[in-house]
């Protein structure tokens, strides 16, 4: 069953979580819901991943799908982005599967979703106050920071919690 979940969600270049209940999020592009600053925030951000790691790193994508009709996989044109093989000296590709994506020009996209994400691997906890209650995993904000230097940076949110003595 997880394995069937996690192909469906690389299907839409999103992802599955269960932060109190089962949530597929698509990896389409959302416009952010909130901007919150410093006076959002109920104690310290904190910075639990700086980027990707250099073994998860990638500037190129290569892999199968089922086309329509089709009962075995076929291979997608390759995708590379020469600007960041150029920037990174030498071609770091993701191999994958897509079983339940039945179009070649899909396929490809969702190959260029993936590198991308693969380049913006910053992770952090932001606490905030009570009124971001109904933020929702999936939504996007921006988050403005002086300690850390952002100016309306925009953060997916993968994991939501509270507790009665703590921080959204």
């Amino acid at each position: 069953r997880e394995a069937v979940l996690e192909d469906m969600a690389a299907s839409m270049n999103g992802f599955v979580t269960n932060s109190g209940s089962w949530l597929i999020v698509a990896g389409s592009w959302t416009a952010p819901v909130r901007d919150f600053d410093d006076n959002d925030l109920d104690g310290q951000i904190s910075l639990l991943q700086t980027d990707t790691g250099l073994e998860e790193l990638a500037n190129s994508a290569k892999g199968t799908y089922y086309p329509i009709g089709a009962s075995s996989p076929v291979e997608f044109e390759a995708y590379k982005n020469d600007t960041l093989v150029a920037a990174d000296g030498e071609e770091l590709w993701l191999d994958f599967a897509l079983p339940f994506t039945s179009d070649e020009s899909r396929a490809r996209n969702l190959a260029r979703g993936r590198v991308e994400r693969t380049r913006s691997g910053q992770i952090l906890s932001i606490p905030l106050k009570l009124h971001a209650w109904n933020i929702q995993v999936g939504d996007r904000i921006r988050q403005t920071s002086t300690e850390y230097g952002l100016s309306l940076k925009a953060y997916r949110i993968t994991d939501w919690g509270f507790s009665l003595t703590g921080a959204v």
